[in-house]
């Protein structure tokens, strides 16, 4: 690659993204480039064919995220210079890969975010900073494309969510920090407004026979306040599904796990079968591979990838090695007989899992 070109490549993407961000003008609608336009595009994007085959990235998408940076150019009034648009390109390719690999998306879901951020999404998730945000990476894609500063919004929310998470007041949410974090991103002028609108809402449930059942599952009630005008309806439904799929032969599996079964009609009401079909499979192809066989005698582990991750492959690969590291550290080796805990720690406390473990008493 030409060094001088991809710097003046990488200024003038800036300037685009810059210019489209002053606009105030979505980046929407129907493409209407000339034909001179497309001509040359083409030509650039079959000469680098090699690098999208290299990254893995499907054609259509490709060229979907190169015609739609050049129709913000002709929107701009910004021309492209030739001489350097196979190194745009690139750039714009290189970037949506990061993003793909760093927010387990696929590609033609962040085409929108690889086009106008400022700072790649995927480029945040790889400063050390901001792992804390691995486990969301729906926020670093929110931060990205919504604010020109994303690195300190996100600084901001992980401050005021471990506030808080310190505060008495709040401490229903111990339990289901994610609630302090959907108020902090959602609501940044007023989270602690929202949280307590929660509780008064949750307070009241409680006290409802019929959703008695929630008593154990509390987040369920807390979900259900802080995302649904009608809680009650929700609640209903969530209570009347689960009821049912778990009478069902085809899901008789799923009995001991009956979390799953939660889990699938609260977050998934629209179709909670497909997804629990989908860890079914998921989990049966994972133990049988050679390569997770340490998680044989733990299958929640496989479990909880196949049911809270979209590549569930890779979070299992994240925990064996990590739990491999903690193993070796000398400062852990009270915890060699007791994988469980060490288990527990990377996955359930997978932001700071050695922080966790510290806190175990000594036994």
């Amino acid at each position: 690659m030409d060094t001088e070109k991809l710097e003046l490549a990488r200024t003038f993407l800036d300037n685009v993204r810059l210019t489209q961000k002053e606009s105030g003008k979505l980046a929407r609608g129907r493409n209407r480039l000339s034909s001179e336009t497309s001509d040359a595009m083409n030509i650039q994007l079959d000469s680098i064919s090699k690098l999208i085959d290299i990254l893995e990235l499907p054609n259509d998408t490709a060229k979907k995220l190169c015609e739609r940076f050049e129709e913000i150019c002709r929107r701009r009034r910004m021309k492209m210079i030739d001489e350097i648009r196979r190194e745009i390109y690139e750039l714009l390719i290189f970037e949506l890969s990061i993003n793909t690999q760093e927010l387990e998306m696929e590609p033609d879901q962040l085409v929108s975010v690889t086009l106008l951020s400022e700072v790649p999404a995927g480029f945040i998730l790889q400063e050390k900073e901001f792992e804390w945000f691995k486990g969301n990476l729906g926020i670093v894609k929110r931060a990205a494309e919504k604010y020109s500063n994303p690195r300190e919004f996100l600084r901001t929310v992980k401050e005021t969510v471990e506030e808080i998470l310190e505060e008495e007041e709040f401490k229903d949410f111990w339990e289901t920090p994610w609630m302090v974090l959907h108020a902090a991103v959602h609501n940044p002028t007023d989270p602690r407004r929202l949280l307590r609108k929660v509780i008064k809402t949750v307070e009241g449930f409680l006290e409802k026979e019929k959703f008695k059942c929630f008593r154990k599952n509390k987040w369920v009630i807390r979900h259900a306040a802080l995302k649904y005008s009608k809680p009650e309806k929700f609640l209903s439904t969530v209570k009347r599904t689960v009821k049912k799929i778990l009478r069902e032969k085809e899901f008789a599996g799923f009995k001991k796990t009956s979390w799953i079964v939660l889990h699938a009609a609260v977050h998934y009401p629209d179709d909670p079968r497909r997804f629990l079909r989908t860890v079914k499979e998921t989990v049966e192809e994972i133990l049988e591979e050679e390569e997770f066989k340490c998680f044989s005698k733990n299958k929640w582990v496989i479990q909880h990838a196949a049911v809270k991750h979209s590549k569930p492959k890779k979070f299992l690969r994240t925990v064996k090695e990590t739990v491999e590291e903690i193993l070796e550290d000398k400062e852990f080796e009270r915890f060699k007989n007791s994988l469980g805990i060490v288990l527990k720690a990377v996955v359930w406390h997978s932001s700071d899992p050695k922080d966790f473990l510290r806190s175990q008493p000594t036994s």
